[in-house]
């Protein structure tokens, strides 16, 4: 629908713009099949069902967009054939409804694009999302693939080629904001993806992300409240259902290049012989697991380019040229080297010298640069189950209280940091404590008192631990 009257700002500024556009859509039933380029055809690989949805567009004069998708009900399936000697996947609803929701909104997504700023809402709520290893690789090659240019002319790629460089340089100012709120959501990784009753490890958390990319100080916070994580066997979770880590809360956040993970409650860790086993199994079939994409991964890649396509992409490289202009480059040429190196050096600006953007590497970072790491733990404990035969009890518990980690990983100033003397690549300190469980009196007892302990280390030096107290370490024998 058009309409001609001014729409003002929400703080009741002045009106900013006329809406030129505004599209409703009730998505009923509504299907979208994405199909993957292969070498003999086109493929399917997953189908997103809009059971109950809305999509709403509204366009405004100044230029600005509002998009929202709201699902009361959302369904991804996996649609891929599978050949004889293939490990096939079961569990082909990708992403679903934990259970029957009712009115309960499943998804929302909120687009709000200005001159001056993107934001993005993404809301989650009720969802268990497979974690098909193959799949999901597949899936990001799909969605980062790089899009084909139509082949112009020369002087209407010209043209072309200024005003996107025009438009770049005014969106470039511009802000991005990111803010992901997943709810009662859970992830599963299985062992076996051919195996309905196979045994999985299953994560159940409430999620808060917020990226801001231009804000140094705090470009991203992550908070998993009541994060829990147990150990089942699918096709029978209320029964076999074990506790591995207690629902805990966790903050992590981005701050100027640091990443800091707090644990703000007793972290437990409960290890027994059958998840240990059950870890290493699932390592075990990674490779395999992957397999599948592996094999799209290089068809894909082999139909997209040639080796010649690669050598002469290389050689326009060479000459200090960003790959996407080097890619544009070909195609308007016809993939004839000497035109694109032309039209490189008329239509594009080579890359800085090696020695400028080293300069900048050091006088700023990206705002995911992640140069150092920091974790802080009132408590973290593991504790080893005995699960061997009938029995079912714990074994031993290790406790790391006060934990304060902190690990360098910003090695290019390596130089400067030896020649002042100020090179330590890591730091812990803690309170070191272990603990065995008497079953002839159903309690722990101490094995190792509480031991203060610092440990400092670094590339070059070894390791040097300093002892505050005196470690007590107790052995008994009937």
């Amino acid at each position: 629908s058009l309409n001609s009257s001014s729409v003002g700002n929400e703080g009741g500024e002045a009106n900013v713009g006329f809406n030129n556009l505004s599209i409703t859509f009730d998505l009923q039933d509504v299907s979208v099949s994405l199909n993957q380029l292969s070498q003999s055809n086109n493929d399917s690989l997953a189908c997103i069902n809009f059971i109950k949805s809305t999509l709403k567009v509204d366009s405004k004069s100044d230029g600005s967009q509002d998009i929202d998708l709201i699902s009361h009900e959302i369904l991804i399936t996996d649609t891929r054939k599978w050949l004889q000697n293939e490990t096939t996947n079961v569990f082909v609803n990708i992403i679903k409804p934990m259970k029957e929701c009712g009115s309960i909104i499943q998804a929302e997504v909120h687009s709000r694009s200005r001159e001056n700023n993107t934001q993005f809402t993404i809301l989650l709520n009720n969802m268990r999302c497979m974690m098909i290893l193959d799949w999901l690789e597949i899936a990001r090659d799909f969605i980062l693939q790089i899009e084909e240019h139509p082949t112009l002319d020369t002087n209407v790629s010209t043209t072309y080629n200024r005003e996107y460089k025009k438009e770049s340089s005014e969106n470039k100012n511009g802000t991005f904001e990111l803010k992901l709120n997943i709810t009662d959501s859970e992830l599963v990784f299985v062992e076996r993806t051919d195996q309905i009753d196979t045994n999985a490890i299953i994560l159940k958390s409430t999620t808060v992300l917020n990226y801001r990319p231009h804000d140094v100080d705090k470009s991203m916070s992550i908070n998993l409240n009541n994060l829990e994580v147990f150990s089942c066997v699918l096709n029978a979770e209320d029964s076999t259902a074990l506790s591995i880590i207690d629902p805990v809360i966790i903050n992590m956040e981005v701050r100027k290049g640091t990443f800091g993970v707090h644990f703000q409650k007793h972290f437990l860790i409960r290890l027994s012989y059958h998840d240990v086993k059950m870890f290493q199994r699932m390592l075990q079939s990674l490779p395999q697991q992957t397999q599948h994409g592996r094999n799209v991964r290089s068809g894909s890649i082999a139909l997209k380019t040639s080796k010649s396509e690669e050598k002469t992409l290389q050689k326009l490289k060479a000459l200090g040229f960003k790959q996407k202009d080097c890619e544009l480059a070909l195609e308007v040429s016809d993939n004839q080297l000497d035109e694109a190196a032309l039209w490189l050096t008329q239509n594009a600006e080579p890359l800085k010298s090696p020695v400028h953007l080293l300069n900048e590497e050091r006088n700023a970072y990206g705002a995911l640069d992640i140069t150092s790491v920091e974790l802080k733990a009132s408590r973290i404990s593991i504790c080893v189950i005995d699960d061997c035969k009938d029995a079912d009890v714990p074994l031993l518990e290790l406790t790391l209280a006060h934990l304060e980690l902190t690990q360098d990983f910003n090695f290019k100033d390596r130089l400067t940091k030896a020649l002042t003397g100020n090179l330590r690549e890591g730091h812990l300190k803690t309170v070191f404590s272990a603990d065995y469980y008497n079953r002839a009196l159903s309690g722990f007892e101490p094995i190792i008192e509480y031991w203060k302990c610092e440990a400092d280390w670094s590339y070059n030096k070894p390791q040097v631990i300093t002892q505050f107290s005196r470690l007590n370490l107790k052995i008994k024998s009937n």
